[in-house]
């Protein structure tokens, strides 16, 4: 075997060409879409046996990603033949590169920023995929442990079935002096959706700059990121409140258009400033989005992609839903 490295310029050619092969049994709308951060893109590592490759990952520096204020690098766009051989030469070439630049610990996959692709599924790869997950390959996981990658990080997807307002009177009252304090509640405008990014650029980064691994991400990027997703929007999907025009609480939901047999919600992104001015309005949101799914026939509501120990996931229990995909981010250390 051999490693050869490869630049941003040809990364998506061979991403294109070499997972046409690793994912030949599945439906190509099941086929991992790979984006490269460029902003942090750094090193790109091909594996050939044979004169074929059998594996590609991608090693990016965010220098805004850091853990227990210690710099790291990230190791994402992770692919590789189920060969247990190979993973462990892909993994000391990638020791050698993180080495090669400085750093003595690196995480992932992540790729480039949590604003990316990132984290590997844990439990539940049984389940069909839902709308904003990527395929990936089963053994995926088993190789990073395999090389001395330790767990950093738990996430959680629950699903609720059984489609139930939280204390929707109480909410209704806050809701009503909420609003005779000066605060709206609507959905998203469709019309003006690129305008509606630039306020969402500035909401989110404020909302999640207290989250774990969080790194700024600027407004031009954020818009080119969720542009692409405003022909699956329904507008009664994204509800916001805001403060004198300004955004100040979220629910970014979704039609989860993988499920052909039923229909279903995922909530992407739910999010609010932490003061007691906005307290309950992620509830607010997500009563209104609730009363959209009863109206109009939708079986489940996914909240995807929660932090373990965050407060998020305390919020989905309180919509009586159960965990049923998990997910894992990992550290690995330089030997």
């Amino acid at each position: 075997m051999t490693v050869q490295y490869f630049n941003l310029k040809s990364a998506s050619q061979l991403y294109t060409n070499f997972i046409k092969k690793l994912y030949v049994d599945l439906p190509l709308s099941f086929h991992p879409h790979h984006h490269f951060n460029e902003s942090y893109f750094k090193h790109g590592l091909q594996i050939i046996q044979n004169e074929k490759t059998v594996a590609l990952v991608v090693i990016y520096y965010n220098p805004f990603v850091n853990f227990n204020n210690e710099k790291v690098l990230q190791i994402g766009n992770y692919e590789c033949v189920a060969d247990d051989i190979v993973a462990n030469f892909l993994w000391v070439e990638i020791n050698k590169v993180i080495k090669l630049f400085g750093f003595s610990c690196a995480i992932g996959p992540m790729d480039g920023s949590t604003w990316d692709n990132y984290r590997f599924t844990s439990e539940g790869l049984d389940q069909p995929l839902f709308i904003t997950e990527r395929w990936q390959q089963p053994h995926y996981l088993q190789q990073w442990k395999d090389n001395q990658c330790m767990s950093l990080a738990n996430y959680v997807s629950t699903k609720q079935n059984n489609l139930s307002f939280y204390k929707k009177e109480k909410m209704d009252q806050l809701e009503v002096e909420a609003i005779q304090n000066g605060y709206t509640f609507g959905t998203i405008d469709i019309e003006s959706y690129e305008q509606e990014l630039n306020q969402l650029a500035i909401f989110c980064n404020q909302a999640f700059k207290q989250n774990f691994l969080f790194s700024p991400i600027d407004t031009t990027s954020f818009v080119n990121k969720y542009l692409p997703f405003k022909k699956f929007i329904i507008p009664e999907l994204v509800w916001v409140a805001r403060y004198n025009g300004t955004i100040v609480a979220l629910n970014f939901s979704i039609q989860d258009l993988l499920n052909q047999n039923e229909k279903g919600i995922v909530m992407k992104t739910v999010a609010t400033f932490t003061n007691k001015e906005t307290r309950g309005f992620t509830y607010i949101l997500s009563n209104k989005i609730i009363n959209f799914a009863i109206k109009n026939d939708y079986k489940y509501i996914i909240h995807a992609f929660m932090l373990s120990d965050n407060i998020s996931k305390t919020a989905a229990g309180r919509y009586n839903s159960n965990a049923f995909k998990q997910y894992q981010l990992l550290k690995y250390n330089c030997i």
